[in-house]
């Protein structure tokens, strides 16, 4: 077992995304020992980079989450946090997406949040006496935008694995929240935006965002972070919205 064991522990799935990697380097810095898992990683298995891990894992694998959480135990002995950011994305008209892109939308974003947090569940926190679990969301779960309707849908769903998983192990004390976001500064979305190819600019999503402006990576990782945290121990099943006032705002045109 690792001389830092006495250290908390978190899990964060999708931590060399954008959000992810922004998640990893903020709970770090507040002291975790952070396991960031990837199914993009080359290298397999776990290498150490300071207060961070990396761990090869195909989320939607059941036989890999547990390995993750496994190998977590070996090197740590303990899993008190999990933070699913992991994500999958379809842009395209609804009527053409096939059933095979439908299921690798749901397969990414709720069939492998419900893997990992039942090998975190029954082979770490149930037996511990509690621990937290976070989720990564969308206000597109709630406020369709147009050709996502797999990821849409797929969010919604996610929403509401959070609050049954939460009414289930609230027994345990095992809290499960949701972090909510709307249009993160990310190279991803930067990118996709500034090509047109989403059909919308940088400056459209600035006007339609109340607060003028996208998030920054580490204002999701600083809402993640405190779920988590000590300071918001009586919350659970909450989705809480990160969105500069998105889901606030029912209008269109001049604010």
């Amino acid at each position: 077992m690792s001389e830092h064991s006495h250290r908390p522990v978190a899990i964060v799935a999708g931590g060399t995304g954008g959000i992810g990697a922004s998640i990893c380097q903020r709970l770090a810095s507040d002291g975790y020992q952070v396991v960031s898992a990837s199914r993009g990683k080359t290298s397999p298995g776990i290498e150490s980079h300071g207060s961070i891990l990396q761990f090869t894992c195909d989320v939607t694998s059941e036989a890999q989450c547990q390995s993750l959480v496994q190998e977590t135990l070996n090197s740590f002995g303990r899993v008190d946090s999990m933070i699913y950011a992991a994500i999958g994305y379809h842009y395209g008209a609804p009527e053409r997406h096939d059933a095979a892109t439908i299921n690798g939308v749901f397969a990414a974003n709720v069939f492998g949040a419900h893997l990992l947090s039942s090998a975190c569940y029954s082979m770490a926190m149930k037996g511990a006496g509690g621990g937290a679990i976070c989720f990564l969301g969308s206000t597109a779960g709630s406020l369709a935008l147009p050709n996502r309707s797999a990821y849409c849908a797929s969010k919604a769903a996610l929403a509401g694995l959070c609050r049954a998983l939460a009414v289930d192990w609230a027994r345990f004390n095992i809290r499960v929240n949701c972090v909510s976001s709307a249009y993160v500064a990310t190279d991803l979305e930067m990118s996709g935006a500034s090509s047109g190819e989403w059909g919308y600019t940088i400056d459209d999503l600035r006007h339609r965002i109340p607060l003028g402006r996208l998030a920054q990576p580490r204002e999701i990782a600083a809402a993640v972070a405190w779920l988590i945290g000590q300071e918001s121990t009586y919350v659970s099943g909450v989705e809480l919205l990160v969105d500069g006032g998105w889901s606030a705002w029912a209008g269109h045109g001049e604010r």
